[in-house]
């Protein structure tokens, strides 16, 4: 016959060992839903989106600086982000980490039938276009805002006799 210390052990065993067990099936199932709801649609478009943003924006800028040299430019994009394109499956897996991570398995249930629902699919049609406006209204404001804060620095640095 076991004592009363033996007995709470294996009952404790057994807890913390259905517990994990439970934890793990928990979290594989949030993973799976969270990868359902960043692939659905245009989730899962969000890297290869946010590379042909960064291309464009680096080619501008090389061209600025390099007049005529179009060509060669875009050669070097095609090349280097070719490479690069490789990697978006790094970005999707920490995206979809992240949503297992801040929400229940029964959030995430919820959210997939969300954006099966008419005001979901409208979100995850125009939500590309707003985060895209946004990015380009974010630098140009960044910008501006940057180069006002600047001007003030060297004004008001000057007048203290500071250099900037």
């Amino acid at each position: 016959m076991m004592n009363t210390g033996k007995k709470l052990f294996a009952w404790l065993v057994v807890f913390v060992l259905g517990t994990g067990m439970a934890q793990a099936g928990d979290d594989a199932a949030r993973l799976e839903l969270a990868r359902k709801i960043v692939q659905s649609d245009n989730g899962g478009k969000m890297p290869g989106q946010m590379l042909e943003m960064m291309k464009h924006q680096f080619a501008a800028t090389m061209l600025s600086h390099n007049p005529g040299r179009k060509a060669e430019i875009q050669q070097l994009m095609s090349e280097t982000f070719g490479e690069v394109d490789k990697r978006k499956d790094e970005m999707t897996s920490r995206v979809v980490a992240l949503y297992a991570e801040k929400y229940t398995l029964e959030e995430l249930r919820q959210m997939i039938a969300f954006r099966q629902s008419p005001l979901g699919k409208k979100m995850d049609k125009v939500m590309p276009e707003i985060a895209r406006q946004s990015m380009m209204f974010g630098q140009k404001w960044g910008q501006k805002v940057s180069q006002e804060v600047m001007q003030r620095l060297r004004e008001k640095a000057q007048k203290r006799g500071l250099k900037l």
